[in-house]
C-alpha cells in the first residue's frame, strides 16, 4: 500500500479541494495588507498559494515545501511573481 500523502494528485484530491474552499475565508478573516512579500511554508500543491496570488495582490510570493512532487504540482498553477522552492521550515532555501 502506498502513502497517499506522497502523491501530489492524491493529495490535491483529498486536501486541495478543502483548501480551495477554506483559503479565501481564511484570508478575508486575516485581512492582510496588499502589495507585501509573502512566505508560505508548507505550500503543498499550491492551493493556498493560488488564492494568495489572486486575492491578496502580493508584491512577491515565495512558497516552500519539502516534497519535490508537491512543488512540481504547485508550479503547474503558473502564478505570477511566485517562486516555488523545495525546503523545510528549518531550512528555507533563500537569503534572510
Amino acid at each position: 500500500m502506498t502513502d497517499k500523502w506522497n502523491s501530489s494528485n492524491s493529495y490535491e484530491y483529498f486536501m486541495g479541494r478543502w483548501s480551495n474552499l477554506m483559503a479565501p475565508v481564511f484570508l478575508r478573516w486575516q485581512d492582510f495588507p496588499s502589495h507585501k512579500s509573502w512566505l508560505e511554508v508548507g505550500c503543498g500543491t499550491g492551493a493556498l498559494s493560488e488564492i494568495i496570488s489572486s486575492t491578496c495582490d502580493p508584491k512577491h510570493l515565495t512558497c516552500v515545501d519539502p516534497s519535490d512532487e508537491f512543488i512540481l504540482k504547485a508550479k503547474e498553477r503558473n502564478l505570477q511573481q511566485t517562486d516555488f522552492l523545495v525546503g523545510t521550515a528549518s531550512s528555507i532555501p533563500i537569503d534572510d
